[in-house]
């Protein structure tokens, strides 16, 4: 018996892994420690192993550094990739999709890198491509992009996208430069094509996101409910789906007269077929990679604990990709499946078992949904003692359905029962945000757990933890007074915290707000925002409010008109709706001057709350916000004649936002001297394609500093009060 080595190393070189990946020095520090152990005649042969494995991880590290330098140098230069196609998603504005086993080629032919996944895109529609099928082999030409990565707190997302392979994606002009071939795991895939079952369409999509991990194929509401619930993983493939194939497939086999051992690797055979239909995810790798580690052991007669099993595992994929650290479904796999098979007992009967594996789940889990999600779902636990018995039976009805048994009628009422609990189910999720200390201490407390040999001890200790991070969690409410402008690329965004209240000006782009602006408020610890102001309704300035509204408790939303014939609009009105959020208009004439707390509101522009004829931008809401001792002008993108006419009704501030990303048509000669301001803040993306901020603006403040979230990123302000602070 290994006796814990295996999840005591994995969890070292998980350290290892993240320290290198911060930075590498700490990492070097910690393996020149291990030197002095190989002039130990006791400790040199676990000290040459320790070296192995560290200098493969550093290896491993160093390649995957130098292969993401070299493509950045690429980045808009033409290539070819050939691969596997595993999916293709059909949008209204693009098509995209995935490749297995890419090589990347420029136009001479020379190899760009090592085979890898790839994702690509496709601008519009395209539905000649709905010819391809999963398992062809594609060819696509175009150029190399590479992920846009906001840089803000929290929300620098480099290494996940490195864990993932979707730092760099392939953008195809036309759908005509993608190539496709059938080949024998195409052809295989469409003769099996098991989801040709007798059962509702919404039911058959749910299937296929729980049997062949497709996504895409589940409804995007659902989706969202499920995991606010805490039970995601059962609707996509991972390692619960695995085991539960692997036993179907062992127990078909008993029908055929061959050896056990025999039987289990054919077994584990028609699981590795899962492997590339699931897009090697770090959860399905894992479970593979258990089994296999289980029946190589017990062909040698070495015995083999479930933790060691994991932790080996672990240690492979790091090996691997180091990277991995950055990636929550990894950390959620190892730790999860690690807390379960640690603590549960051989003798443990099955109902203590089915008990004990979602409080065990939650509290491994606990760190990583701190971190990452900023949120609990404690009825999870609940939710996934009643629901995973019937996924387990839907697995083994779809498995026995698939190979020929009229069962489809019982299938398709098991999926309608399961679909019925989850929206019946309040999820009562908890925002949750603690200081970085107490989530280090958190992992610390899960490692604990899963290395102490008393289980319950351990796990009672993580408990302990948890409760009293959760605790501060919710009471911590930290006092902040400043102006935080986030890194939301070619939109805008503005957070103004003043005497506990929370104002968003602006709400960023639709993409921008759902993956850079709503993860940023997570991470900072926003709870609630207590008023919205948007300047218009353009997708760069109003596109993210849905989500916000969706994610967060929203006091009011101001604005200065309806547009009905906006898609932006009515997205943003439907969630209005939706989440019972009151809609103010503003203008001039109606609302001249206001209060709310801890600020007062000059409404400067426009001065009818009407749409009119004329562009949106000349349509935008300019209020100045005067905070105890500082003064803030919000211009939106009101430039041209329209800004020119205002000048008159301008007055000092003391930070001006620049007025539509500082272009060339906001550079109104006198608007420095009107405002005369001490900051000017420039929202605008890097290499944008508009060449913001324009030369002409920035000429008209030489003297003034000027900050730009493309150069600086985040942009953090802090307000004085007027007690000084």
């Amino acid at each position: 018996m290994l006796s814990d080595r295996g999840i005591a190393a994995f969890l070292f070189f998980l350290l290892f892994s993240l320290l290198l990946i911060a930075n590498a020095v700490f990492a070097f520090l910690l393996l020149a420690a291990a030197v002095p152990a190989l002039f130990v005649p006791k400790l040199r042969q676990r000290a040459i192993l320790f070296l192995f494995i560290a200098v493969s991880i550093l290896t491993s590290f160093s390649a995957r550094t130098l292969q993401k330098r070299h493509l950045a140098r690429l980045t808009g230069t033409p290539v070819t990739a050939t691969g596997i196609l595993h999916d293709l998603r059909f949008e209204d504005r693009f098509t995209s999709g995935t490749l297995l086993f890419a090589t990347l080629k420029n136009y001479s032919g020379k190899r760009l890198t090592l085979p890898r996944t790839l994702q690509f895109t496709v601008s519009g529609n395209s539905p000649g491509l709905s010819s391809l099928l999963p398992g062809f082999s594609v060819t696509i030409t175009g150029k190399l992009r590479k992920h846009r990565v906001y840089k803000n707190t929290g929300t620098d997302r480099t290494w996940f996208y490195l864990s993932r392979h979707r730092l760099f994606s392939v953008s195809v002009p036309d759908e005509r430069m993608i190539k496709g071939t059938p080949t024998f795991l195409s052809r295989v895939l469409n003769k099996l094509n098991p989801f040709n079952i007798r059962v509702s369409p919404l039911n058959r999509r749910i299937l296929r996101g729980m049997i062949a991990g497709d996504r895409n194929a589940l409804p995007d509401a659902f989706v969202d409910k499920v995991r606010d619930l805490g039970i995601y993983h059962l609707f996509v493939v991972s390692g619960f789906h695995f085991g539960i194939l692997f036993s179907a497939a062992y127990l078909l086999l008993l029908l055929l007269p061959v050896r056990p051992r025999t039987r289990k690797w054919a077994a584990l055979a028609l699981v590795t077929l899962m492997l590339p239909v699931t897009a090697f995810s770090p959860s399905g790798l894992r479970a593979w990679l258990m089994i296999f580690i289980f029946l190589l052991f017990r062909a040698r007669e070495i015995a083999v604990s479930p933790a060691d099993a994991v932790g080996m595992a672990g240690l492979l994929l790091l090996i691997w990709n180091p990277y991995q650290v950055a990636d929550p479904g990894f950390l959620l796999s190892f730790l999860v499946a690690g807390a379960i098979v640690t603590a549960i007992a051989s003798t443990d009967r099955w109902w203590q078992a089915w008990l004990k594996i979602p409080v065990l789940a939650f509290l491994a889990a606990s760190p990583v949904l701190f971190l990452f999600f900023h949120r609990l779902t404690p009825i999870s636990i609940l939710v996934n003692l009643s629901v995973t018995p019937l996924v387990i039976v839907i697995f083994y009805l779809f498995f026995l359905t698939a190979i020929g048994l009229p069962l489809a009628p019982i299938l398709d009422r098991a999926v309608s029962i399961l679909v019925t609990v989850t929206d019946r189910v309040s999820p009562h999720t908890l925002t949750v945000w603690a200081p970085l200390p107490l989530i280090v201490l958190l992992f610390a407390a899960t490692g604990l757990a899963l290395l102490v040999h008393n289980k319950r001890r351990g796990f009672g200790i993580l408990a302990a933890v948890l409760s009293i991070s959760l605790a501060v969690s919710l009471a911590w409410r930290p006092a902040v007074n400043a102006l935080r402008v986030p890194d939301t690329g070619q939109s805008q965004a503005i957070l103004l915290q003043t005497h506990g209240k929370n104002y968003l000006f602006d709400t960023a782009g639709e993409w921008e707000g759902r993956l850079a602006l709503v993860p940023w408020l997570q991470a900072i610890g926003i709870r609630r925002i207590d008023a919205v102001f948007l300047s218009h309704f353009d997708s760069d300035h109003a596109g993210g409010l849905a989500d916000v509204a969706d994610n967060f408790p929203v006091g009011k939303v101001y604005a200065p008109y309806l547009d009905g014939h906006s898609f932006t609009f009515n997205r943003d009105f439907s969630a209005l709706a939706r989440n019972d959020i009151p809609l103010i208009l503003l203008s001039r004439l109606k609302t001249p001057e206001f209060r709310l707390p801890g600020i007062r509101l000059t409404v400067l522009h426009p001065n009818h709350a009407i749409r009119g004829k004329s562009r949106t931008n000349a349509r935008s809401l300019v209020i100045r916000v005067k905070t105890d001792t500082t003064s803030i002008l919000f211009p939106g993108d009101l430039d041209g004649e329209e800004l020119a006419g205002l000048l008159h009704g301008l007055s000092h501030a003391d930070i001006l936002l620049a007025p539509h990303h500082g272009s060339r048509h906001a550079a109104i000669p006198g608007l420095e001297k009107t405002v005369s301001p001490r900051l000017v803040i420039i929202c605008c993306g890097r290499h944008n394609r508009f060449h913001f901020p324009s030369t002409a603006f920035l000429g008209l403040f030489p003297k003034t500093p000027v900050l730009t979230t493309a150069a600086h990123g985040e942009i953090t302000i802090k307000l004085k009060t007027n007690k000084g602070e």
